[in-house]
């Protein structure tokens, strides 16, 4: 089950979470409702904070990598930085590799841990003038609970803990 956990409470962050290894089917929702989302010009200027908990299939990595250059293409200037908290150090070495590579046009850090990234999303906030929380605040939000939802293929996006997503 692929669930998607976000939190946007502290003006200019964006948490994302992605737990479970998704099937092409549940990847696809995701890649179709971040086109649409895309495509509506939705969004703020932010920095975001995206944990990864599974490795994915390379054509999985293929298709976010896809989705990237869309995001790019289309709507960078919203994004400020990307903080990338991967756990598994063989997997953050492979992303950090990827990013020199194929840069983005924005700044980005591989981290172990969200609390770990604090001191790289202030300094991007505190450079594009947005506010900056202090260290407490940012830990609370990045360890809080998140809302969530789960991908479904052929419904979309149910919210989590809804029995038609299976966790009822």
């Amino acid at each position: 089950m692929f669930v998607v956990r976000e939190n946007k409470r502290i003006p200019g962050i964006h948490f994302i979470q992605f737990s479970g290894k998704p099937t092409d089917e549940e990847l696809q929702v995701y890649l179709d409702s971040e086109r649409e989302r895309l495509s509506a010009g939705r969004g703020e200027r932010n920095v975001t904070v995206l944990h990864l908990t599974e490795a994915w299939t390379a054509i999985q990595r293929k298709n976010m990598q896809e989705l990237e250059k869309e995001v790019i293409a289309r709507s960078w200037p919203m994004q400020l930085a990307l903080a990338m908290v991967i756990p598994n150090r063989l997997v953050r070495g492979g992303i950090t590799a990827y990013f020199w590579i194929a840069p983005a046009p924005y700044a980005t850090k591989m981290v172990a841990a969200a609390t770990d990234a604090y001191d790289f999303v202030a300094s991007q906030l505190e450079e594009a003038g947005r506010a900056v929380p202090s260290r407490e605040r940012y830990v609370a939000e990045a360890e809080a609970e998140w809302s969530g939802r789960v991908a479904t293929p052929g419904v979309g996006w149910v919210p989590l803990g809804n029995k038609n997503a299976g966790t009822g």
